[in-house]
């Protein structure tokens, strides 16, 4: 496992904190998602020869993911992390798969993430903003009523392809917001109403 861990060593010297870039509208608590990790850490990874590949599992009614961390050597090391579901559906074993996933692969690669420090340790400046919330007043204060409706449209036609009776719309529509960097969908206008519309088909309102 030599060739492994020297390369592992060589990739924590130089991996950076990673913004928070999302938002769980549920807890109000911020993540750094998959997208925001794999864009920071696989030119890395690949720098050194490394490559991550994660495997979703089931096993005693818990799902999770396997994390495997490969070596161009052909080492590996890998670890198994499995979850409890809060709702026995295909859409609750996804949002934990994702969870999973998350803490998986950060977990393995001792990776930090944290609020953005105004990027000093972020090579990447679009990602150190990644974190920072739109100014309040850097765009019109309120979405038109008819933006607003197909919006709602769009996220029923969601959840009635989740099946989720439970999640209302205007929960789905604050999980989009919180793609789109915002609070609430309230923050949301105009300028944001084609890009809400490109996240809701996979917009889930589970707090995961």
């Amino acid at each position: 496992m030599s060739e492994l861990y020297k390369a592992l060593i060589a990739f924590r010297a130089e991996a950076p904190v990673i913004a928070f870039d999302s938002v769980n509208p549920f807890f109000q608590s911020k993540f750094a998602s998959l997208k925001a990790i794999h864009k920071i850490i696989d030119p890395l990874l690949a720098n050194h020869g490394l490559a991550v590949l994660q495997f979703p599992i089931s096993q005693d009614g818990q799902v999770g993911c396997i994390t495997k961390i490969i070596h161009e050597s052909g080492e590996s090391v890998e670890h198994c992390l499995t979850l409890p579901l809060t709702k026995q559906d295909p859409q609750g074993a996804g949002s934990a798969i994702s969870y999973a996933r998350r803490y998986g692969i950060s977990g393995a690669l001792c990776l930090i993430t944290d609020h953005d420090n105004d990027g000093n340790e972020l090579p990447d400046p679009a990602v150190a903003n990644a974190g920072k919330r739109k100014p309040r007043n850097s765009k019109p204060a309120a979405m038109s009523k008819p933006h607003r409706e197909k919006l709602k449209s769009a996220a029923a036609d969601r959840l009635a392809e989740l099946g989720d009776t439970k999640a209302s719309i205007e929960e789905l529509l604050d999980v989009v917001a919180g793609k789109l960097d915002y609070s609430t969908r309230i923050e949301m206008n105009d300028s944001d109403f084609d890009a809400a519309m490109v996240e809701i088909p996979s917009a889930d309102p589970i707090p995961f």
